[in-house]
């Protein structure tokens, strides 16, 4: 009976050490609160828009070639990047918009544009230029750029940021009455692959359907400027009411021929030419006929009993303009080749030996408050090659006292080659 009572009185003193020491076993083992998961973006990407004026084949290749580059983006960005993709755009929080332009020679321009709907900004913006586009120089070079952008620029949030913003604006509300700006709808009608500037800092394009569709704030006003290869630029000043409105833009297209009438400073001689834009309103070639005959110089020398030989001096140019097509301003700078063609009054035509040959190159100044008509300041100096045996083939500047600059034994320069002149862009 006895050791049946110390057995108890053992085994209850056990159970009281136990439930005194429970409670730290407890503490110890409670479990650690998980951070929350971060939410994956959501992207909508729109359907490649192809631009292409270069006729029916060329814009047949290109929606190819839209198609193409649609699917195999999907399949990229799908496979290389946390977001999900999604089949709407109200589904979204972000997304991705591109153009593809066929720019001619074989060349075709990407734009891409990418938005982010949640914290209302342009995310980021690629474009690029190709020679010999392919679906293989999409994975090669220009993939690679989008995969890595879109991980940047949309990674997955954190779920506490929507909250934040919330309690946010509340404290705010608290201290003053929240402003709405009421938008109206400015539905812009244009040429396909213009851009568009308002003046806010972003670009926008005009697709395929030649009809863009923008937000701005009611009484406000837009500083509207319309760009399109090929064509005159258009500013206005658009005026925005409580109503959507419409705009028509104007675009007149500019020409890639030029008529180019011009006079030689020094004589009156004329010196007429034509331009050929091989870059609409930038690069062109162009063709000029100097001459010595229908001048003031030769008809006083005519009248005096010393008639001039005709001289004709054929120029073959390239250059490159500055700045835009409508601006009152530009400059322009080329290099050409010339030869004289002499043309005596008895005797067979014949190359001139004092010049051969010879480079011309020009700097232009062209000003005018009007786009076509333009007047312009051209000075070119001509450097030239001549024989030792050319001493009775002197060039018109010596029948007007204008001596040429010796550099070397056979290179020469005439320094005084001024004109003045006007040009209209057909």
């Amino acid at each position: 009976m006895r050791d049946e009572d110390y057995v108890m009185k053992k085994g209850f003193l056990v159970l009281i050490i136990f439930l005194a020491v429970l409670p730290l076993f407890a503490q110890d083992e409670a479990p650690l609160e998980e951070a929350p998961e971060k939410i994956p973006r959501t992207l909508y990407l729109f359907p490649a828009e192809s631009i292409s004026e270069l006729g029916m084949d060329r814009r047949e290749l290109l929606e190819g070639y839209a198609a193409a580059y649609s699917e195999y983006l999907a399949i990229t960005v799908a496979e290389n990047t946390q977001v999900v993709l999604v089949d709407t755009e109200e589904e979204s929080d972000c997304k991705l918009r591109t153009v593809l332009t066929d720019v001619g020679e074989g060349e075709v321009g990407i734009s891409l544009f990418a938005f982010d709907l949640f914290f209302d900004k342009e995310a980021f913006k690629i474009e690029e230029t190709y020679q010999d586009f392919s679906v293989a120089l999409l994975f090669e070079a220009f993939f690679p750029e989008v995969v890595e952008n879109v991980r940047t620029s949309f990674a997955p949030r954190d779920p506490e940021i929507r909250e934040v913003v919330t309690e946010k604006v509340v404290e705010e509300v608290k201290v003053e009455q929240v402003y709405t700006q009421d938008m109206s709808t400015v539905t812009i009608r244009g040429v396909a692959g213009t851009e568009i500037e308002t003046g806010t800092g972003k670009l926008y394009i005009i697709g395929e359907t030649g009809i863009l569709d923008i937000e701005a704030p009611e009484e406000s006003t837009l500083d509207l400027r319309a760009v399109r290869s090929g064509y005159f630029p258009v500013e206005k000043d658009v005026m925005i009411g409580e109503d959507d409105i419409e705009i028509e833009l104007e675009q007149t297209k500019g020409g890639r021929l030029v008529l180019d009438g011009r006079v030689r400073f020094t004589d009156g001689a004329l010196a007429p030419g034509i331009q050929f834009f091989i870059v609409p309103h930038a690069l062109f070639l162009g063709f000029y006929l100097d001459e010595n005959l229908l001048s003031i110089s030769s008809l006083v020398n005519g009248i005096a009993g010393y008639p001039v030989t005709p001289q004709l001096y054929p120029v073959l140019r390239v250059g490159q303009f500055f700045l835009p097509p409508d601006s009152p301003f530009r400059m322009a700078f080329s290099v050409g080749v010339f030869t004289k063609i002499v043309m005596p009054f008895t005797g067979n035509i014949y190359i001139s030996k004092e010049m051969t040959v010879g480079l011309e190159p020009a700097l232009l100044f062209e000003f005018s408050p009007w786009k076509r008509l333009r007047f312009y300041f051209e000075y070119s100096p001509r450097f030239y090659y001549r024989t030792e045996d050319s001493e009775f083939d002197f060039t018109y500047e010596g029948y007007q006292g204008i001596d040429s600059v010796e550099i070397s034994d056979t290179i020469y320069m005439n320094p005084a080659v001024v004109f003045v002149g006007v040009r209209w862009y057909l």
